[in-house]
């Protein structure tokens, strides 16, 4: 074995032997920062599985292990690379949906007069950045500001990141989430980050050969010359390429310096190891100290106007700040149309299934299977197919969805609630307005109202925060009640739980039940070590518990136990995406058209989809058609849509079987399927049902 390879076989068993002491593995990130011991079990199976393929491979000959080992993998191998000493890493999608919500809450800040908004797109407009962008070789520009235009410098490189990706440009980035770990990170880690960029997206690393090679010269580095040798390799068949990099978070700490030097330094050596066009762009808000504006590094400053006096009339609440400052349209030239790029899974997410080696991740070149979400697109469709006005035969479906209230300014919210989709009452303080200064009821909301969206959506406010208090209960019973005899509610989902029982609220649950009424809780998290792991009311026996999977099935780990002597359902519960309100700033969210949304993990965000996936079933089975349903009323009841979703959703349902099974309502109702046949496949469970 050569010495590349045998440098491979030690790094991944390096890792694959630390992954074993890390015990428990979250799929997490700080910011935009990821580290190896925050990885899933799926990274663990690569490694394993890239191990035991090299093991196998040293006990042939060489001629013969060469190439195998040279023939293209269908596996993500830069991973590999991203975890080698020092082991945290940025991810690009991360930081930047970070940085845009960062971006948000300054917005609002922007609403109460105490930030000036400017746009920070008009540097895009003048000579010097129009020159940089329309040569036709590498080019370095100097986007210079001041402590009072911090928010601008670091939308003005969102902005052009986006309208870059908007052109399937290919482009790498550093940006201000305010991830801890970037201003204490040296010169070589920083030039590492973009090497593992440049590599996760050019596809270059195909082989085990391949990344053996690199894996090799990764664990050699030493110096900041090797590191740009090691990315203008990278940028092999990457041209042009285009390199965004905000210098705020990457000071060297207590000196207040920005790290310009190095990428100043980067660039001039790019341009002489390799032909590829590289356009830099540098961002700081400290300013570019002791460099002069020249015709190859030229500088572009934003004028500073100040913060606004706290005597200046503040905008009109409700108004948008960027009203005030129309933003300017970027319309920079670009060398050239690429082909859309392929998108990079973030290194947390889950990962296609590969059918070689035994399961794991496979290149970004393999399609890879479909998640829930996708594969329910066919379900919605089919359901929407027969779909028509609501009337008295085919009234909508009504859902209650008891949590922590609602932001009716969030504008995908205001919009279902404008059109009278969306009801609200808040049981805390009795009255017709309602408010979330928790943020966990509008996650939910949003989850809800995109998955069941044609249902009438009732969105009562039980709890001020996620912790409950002592007459929570209390007030939650008279939720369920109100939900049961004034709104009529067909479903009620309920993402919270308590400790211990409470008896008026489980009568009250009895009778919502007996009315006909199909409650979905949710199980808990991270309580299997607890005597009753599993919360109330979900370990009611006639309540839906349910549990957590990620988007291809797999049940979360942080389920309780599943019990034996009841269905334990699972829905996806990991990296959910939802609604979040602009003005609760939190680690994760990240904005989209104007909107603050964030992905929660949890039993909670399961919850809302299972609920919604009942409401699609009961749409579907009240529309007219030639072969109707028989006894169909049995579907709002627990027996009824348990069998519909273990007998005719489940995979390989087994009598008795207490194990998690994971629910795909596209096995029944599906586009694909022959509409008349999915009625006579209901009636023959509701049949058979008792009742």
């Amino acid at each position: 074995m050569d010495n590349a390879l045998r440098q491979l076989v030690l790094e991944i068993n390096r890792q694959f032997a630390s992954s074993r002491l890390d015990g428990h593995l979250e799929a997490t990130t700080n910011g935009g920062v990821i580290s190896r011991w925050k990885q899933g079990h799926e990274y663990r199976l690569l490694l394993s599985t890239l191990k035991n393929c090299l093991s196998s491979s040293q006990e042939l000959p060489g001629d013969v292990q060469m190439e195998q080992l040279s023939q293209p993998q269908d596996l993500a191998l830069w991973p590999i690379l991203a975890f080698c000493e020092p082991e945290s890493s940025i991810d690009p999608e991360a930081s930047k949906s970070q940085s845009k919500a960062l971006q948000s809450v300054r917005s609002m800040r922007a609403l109460t007069g105490q930030l000036s908004i400017q746009s920070g797109r008009e540097v895009w407009k003048g000579p010097l950045a129009l020159k940089w962008a329309s040569e036709e070789q590498s080019s370095l520009i100097l986007i210079e500001g001041s402590y009072q235009t911090v928010t601008d410098i670091e939308s003005s490189a969102l902005d052009v990141i986006e309208y870059f990706e908007e052109h399937n440009q290919r482009v790498i980035w550093i940006l201000n989430d305010q991830s801890f770990y970037l201003n204490k990170w040296n010169s070589s880690t920083l030039l590492k980050q973009i090497a593992v960029q440049i590599l996760s997206k050019n596809g270059t690393i195909k082989s085990l050969r391949d990344l053996a090679l690199m894996v090799e010269r990764f664990r050699a580095a030493c110096s900041e010359t090797d590191w740009f040798s090691i990315i203008a390799a990278s940028l092999e068949g990457f041209s042009p390429v285009y390199m965004v990099i905000d210098l705020g978070p990457l000071r060297v700490w207590k000196t207040q310096t920005p790290s310009f030097g190095i990428f100043q330094q980067l660039f001039d050596a790019l341009g002489k190891e390799t032909n590829a066009i590289v356009k830099m762009a540098l961002f700081s808000f400290y300013g570019f100290q002791g460099h002069v504006s020249t015709s190859k590094a030229p500088i572009v400053r934003l004028a500073s106007q100040g913060v606004r006096s706290p005597s200046t009339p503040s905008t009109i609440l409700g108004q948008d700040p960027r009203a005030r400052n129309p933003r300017t349209k970027i319309g920079l030239p670009l060398l050239r149309e690429i082909e859309a790029l392929i998108p990079v899974p973030p290194l947390w997410q889950e990962p296609s299934v590969g059918q070689e080696l035994g399961g794991v991740a496979a290149s970004k070149h393999v399609k890879g299977p479909r998640d829930w979400f996708q594969e329910m697109e066919s379900f919605e469709k089919c359901v929407d197919a027969s779909r028509k006005e609501p009337d008295e035969l085919s009234p909508r479906v009504k859902v209650a969805l008891l949590d922590t209230g609602v932001d009716l300014s969030h504008p995908y919210i205001a919009r279902e609630f404008q059109d009278g989709r969306i009801k609200c009452y808040d049981f805390v303080q009795d009255t017709n307005t309602i408010e979330d200064i928790d943020g966990h009821g509008t996650h939910c909301s949003s989850i809800l109202a995109k998955l069941a969206p044609n249902a009438e959506i009732y969105v009562g406010r039980v709890l001020v925060k996620s912790q409950a208090e002592r007459n929570s209960p209390a007030t939650l019973t008279r939720a369920i009640q109100h939900a049961s005899n004034i709104w009529k509610v067909d479903i009620i989902s309920l993402s919270l739980g308590f400790t211990e029982d409470d008896e008026d609220l489980r009568d009250e649950i009895r009778k919502a039940c007996a009315s006909n009424i199909l409650i979905f809780a949710a199980a808990a998290n991270n309580t299997t070590n607890e005597i009753t792991p599993i919360r109330f009311p979900a370990r009611m026996k006639e309540v839906f518990c349910i549990f957590a999977s990620n988007g291809h099935g797999r049940p979360s780990d942080f389920n309780p136990q599943p019990k034996s002597d009841r269905p334990n359902f699972t829905f996806p519960g990991e990296k959910v995406e939802g609604a979040w309100p602009a003005g609760i700033p939190t680690e994760g969210s990240f904005v989209r058209k104007d909107a603050v949304y964030k992905s929660q993990d949890g039993t909670s965000c399961a919850t809302p989809v299972a609920a919604a996936v009942a409401a699609g079933i009961l749409e579907f089975a009240w529309q007219e058609r030639e072969n109707q349903i028989r006894r169909v009323r049995l579907l709002k009841h627990y027996s009824g849509m348990s069998e519909i979703f273990l007998k005719l959703m489940v995979d390989d349902y087994r009598i008795g079987d207490n194990s998690y099974r994971y629910v795909k309502p596209w096995k029944l109702i599906s586009c694909y399927a022959r509409k008349d046949e999915i009625p006579i496949h209901m009636s023959h469970i509701t049949d058979h049902i008792d009742g």
